[in-house]
């Protein structure tokens, strides 16, 4: 099924249940920010089997299923909102999950100042930089350097099907490294691949969005670099000490293609600035904390002082505007126009934990009515390309900043993109993205969505 059939199916309706489907207990579940109880009371109607709400469960629900068994929805509906079920004489009894009281979660550490294994200051020389495309060298002017009295200049011409990067080879034994940490500034909006490169060509890569003219501290923890698609690795983890180069690649000509948007060829610069290696532990590492459903493992909360996700269409910044009041938010504002791809891309953490995980955890905000679609992609290509799932989000302006559960069960496939094995492989996932899904209904229009504190679901 492409996106638009299960735009279709899922957002416009064409679901009205049949005596047939109804006898077979399967059910549609289709809420936003719903009392538990009139979620319940819905599956009942649909299926004719008394489900009781044994006590009052102040919870509300933002949930899409279709066509599901009626166990399976209620599985999926006790995981979102805390409760347990139990069959007893032909009826579901739904009752309180015992758990502890709800932890708040304590404020992001600050990150440890360790000490640098590889520091380049640009004071006067290149530190052993390359372009490759372009030119490199340090620049002494004040606008451009950010600490010191110099920074590394790279210049290049952003033309389609071209790569243009700067590299670093051969930057030392890494052992111990756990953060980069470098001052950036780019002329134009941009999209850039960090880049670490093992002796073997195994490369890792983690992805950042760089606004133009505006220096970003970036603060990017080791955790973050994910092995390449195209790349293999016999053990599958980053290995510091054999470390080949480092690089810094714009591949914002590639994602306009995949937004189906055209750039001119055009002059760019980047600018670099206090570069170092460090053992210190940056704020953007994937850590495990708890949450009101359990132990969750922190996707993205924007805390890193820059911007880890990427855009397709549109323009994101890091906003104070939250729903706990502190910190940052991700903030995206964007123009849905035909034949346009409007989205957003994430890597997706690759750890043993969110490997296990049940569901995802975000709060999310809209300027305006419309459906969000999220969707994973896996790393390994089946016969027809990648396999992908997705599930819908309906966002209203008027909700304001709500907590959103979306349970990994719920998330259907791309049937023009099977799954050899026909099941969501969490340890493949490599990318999700997010997407306005009004495209798919053929509507335009403006949007702002606000995003934060987006985590997984552990077990």
């Amino acid at each position: 099924m492409n996106w638009r059939s299960i735009f279709l199916v899922m957002v416009l309706g064409v679901g009205a249940w049949t005596a047939a489907e109804a006898a077979e207990g399967k059910v549609t579940v289709q809420v936003t920010n719903a009392p538990l109880a009139e979620v319940l009371q819905s599956l009942q109607e649909q299926t004719g089997v008394e489900i009781v709400l044994a006590e009052p469960i102040e919870e509300r629900l933002t949930l899409n299923l279709t066509d599901v068994p009626l166990e399976t929805a209620l599985k999926l509906i006790c995981q979102a909102a805390g409760c347990t079920y139990r069959k007893e004489d032909g009826r579901y009894l739904v009752t309180a999950q015992e758990r502890p009281a709800p932890m708040a979660a304590p404020p992001s550490p600050a990150p440890e100042e360790g000490r640098a294994l590889v520091h380049h200051g640009f004071e006067g020389e290149v530190e052993g930089w390359l372009a490759m495309g372009g030119e490199v060298k340090v620049t002494t002017e004040k606008v451009r350097v950010h600490t010191g009295t110099g920074a590394l200049e790279y210049r290049y011409t952003l033309a389609p099907e071209t790569f243009n990067f700067l590299l670093r080879p051969q930057p030392g034994d890494l052992t111990g490294a756990r953060s980069l940490r470098f001052w950036l500034k780019t002329s134009h909006d941009a999209a850039l691949l960090v880049i670490i490169t093992e002796a073997d060509k195994s490369r890792y890569n983690a992805v950042l969005f760089s606004r133009a003219n505006t220096w970003q501290h970036i603060n990017l923890s080791l955790d973050r670099f994910l092995l390449a698609d195209e790349s293999t690795d016999e053990n599958n983890r980053l290995d510091l000490a054999l470390i080949g180069n480092l690089a810094l690649m714009d591949v914002t000509s590639l994602l306009a293609q995949m937004a189906q948007k055209s750039l001119p060829p055009e002059e760019r610069h980047l600018w670099l600035d206090e570069f170092e290696v460090s053992t210190g532990e940056a704020p953007t590492s994937y850590t495990v904390r708890p949450g009101e459903q359990g132990p969750e493992l922190v996707w993205d909360n924007f805390e890193g002082g820059f911007l880890p996700w990427i855009t397709l269409a549109g323009q994101v910044e890091l906003s104070p505007d939250t729903p706990l009041g502190e910190g940052h938010s991700f903030h995206w504002k964007y123009e849905v126009q035909p034949n346009q791809l409007t989205g957003l891309i994430a890597l997706f953490p690759r750890t043993p934990a969110a490997a296990q995980a049940r569901g995802i955890s975000l709060w999310a905000k809209t300027s305006t009515d419309t459906t969000l679609l999220i969707g994973l992609e896996e790393g390994q290509a089946g016969p027809q390309g990648k396999p992908s799932y997705h599930t819908l989000l309906p966002l209203r302006a008027a909700d304001g900043w709500q907590k959103y559960i979306l349970p990994f069960a719920a998330f259907q496939p791309d049937e023009d993109k099977p799954d050899p094995n026909g099941r969501l492989d969490l340890n493949q996932v490599n990318i999700a993205f997010f997407v306005d899904a009004r495209l798919l209904q053929g509507q335009t229009g403006s949007g702002e969505m606000w995003f934060d504190e987006v985590r997984l679901i552990v077990e």
